[in-house]
């Protein structure tokens, strides 16, 4: 996958207008939108990436959708979901309002892409580092000081994503087997609900 994607360094035009209309101003999200570019930056993530082929969602997107799928407690699927759905995610995000997303397994290859390259910490120092500037959290405080467990609370899946997948797969390799038993006995409903 290469770094294709550029990123908005100003908040498009129709978010921000919505965006500051709604969020109060020491909001989480208006803070990360505004604050963003102060503590991340595509360039840091160039070496994760090679020089060819496909282009891959923003590394910067998907790193604040891991923060806030760990804040929010989401499974991968939800939180992909909500990056598309919240007017809050999209202000932090500098995405505009019309924005159809990724794919919720992009946020898995993300952190494995960290974890194969040794940069979990890419992200997690620069966020602490601007929290604290901003006075939210105390130098010598009482704080976790890795990353490690953020990751494998995110990397595991949820009991209900489990079974949605369970349900995906096996409804997907019995219309493979079997299609026309599959086309007659399963309603229409479950296929759109558990096979797409």
């Amino acid at each position: 996958m290469s770094l294709q994607f550029k990123w908005n360094k100003q908040i498009p035009v129709d978010t921000a207008q919505v965006g500051r209309a709604i969020l109060a101003e020491h909001d989480p999200y208006r803070l990360v939108g505004d604050g963003v570019n102060e503590f991340l930056r595509l360039e840091e993530f160039a070496s994760l990436y090679s020089k060819l082929g496909r282009g891959a969602v923003c590394p910067i997107i998907l790193s604040l959708v891991t923060v806030f799928q760990f804040l929010e407690n989401l499974p991968d699927r939800e939180a992909a979901r909500r990056a598309v759905t919240g007017i809050d995610c999209k202000y932090a995000l500098h995405v505009p309002l019309t924005w159809r997303g990724f794919h919720f397994s992009d946020l898995s290859n993300f952190r494995q892409r960290l974890l194969e390259h040794g940069a979990e910490r890419l992200v997690f120092d620069k966020v602490v580092a601007w929290v604290q500037s901003l006075g939210f959290a105390k130098r010598h405080g009482k704080q976790r000081s890795d990353s490690s467990h953020i990751v494998a609370c995110i990397e595991r899946l949820s009991r209900l994503e489990l079974a949605w997948e369970t349900l995906r797969v096996a409804s997907r390799a019995i219309q493979a087997t079997a299609p026309s038993w599959y086309g007659q006995t399963i309603p229409l409903v479950f296929h759109e609900a558990y096979a797409e």
